[in-house]
């Protein structure tokens, strides 16, 4: 299975991307580049502005027009602050806080087992 990330913000953000990149490399992934085909887009969010939370709604939103089969993760900022937000993005099958990062690889395991069903 291939990721791709789109990191949004400070190098916060940047780190945690690596982060998340690292423990699904660990588990198989191959990490590859937003503008190459994948399986998951992972986009990184910020909330410093109105504007980064409006980059974030149309980064989720583009992601999943032009990858309609490809599962998108919302993470980060936007929906550790604004988690109901977060969650009208329809577009974003996975959502998760910052916080939550660690976690990715089993929000990905429960999506796949969701979508076998």
């Amino acid at each position: 299975m291939k990721a791709a990330f789109y990191t949004l913000g400070c190098k916060v953000n940047q780190t945690e991307s690596e982060y998340m990149a690292e423990l699904l490399a660990k588990a198989g992934f191959e990490i590859v580049n937003p503008n190459e085909e994948a399986d998951y887009y992972i986009i990184n969010s910020c909330t410093v502005t109105a504007t980064a939370d409006q980059k974030t709604r149309q980064n989720v939103r583009k992601f999943k027009r032009k990858h309609p089969d490809s599962a998108i993760i919302l993470t980060g900022c936007m929906p550790q602050a604004f988690p109901k937000d977060a969650e009208k993005l329809l577009e974003a099958d996975i959502v998760l806080g910052n916080k939550n990062d660690g976690d990715i690889l089993d929000l990905i395991n429960k999506f796949i087992f969701l979508e076998v069903k």
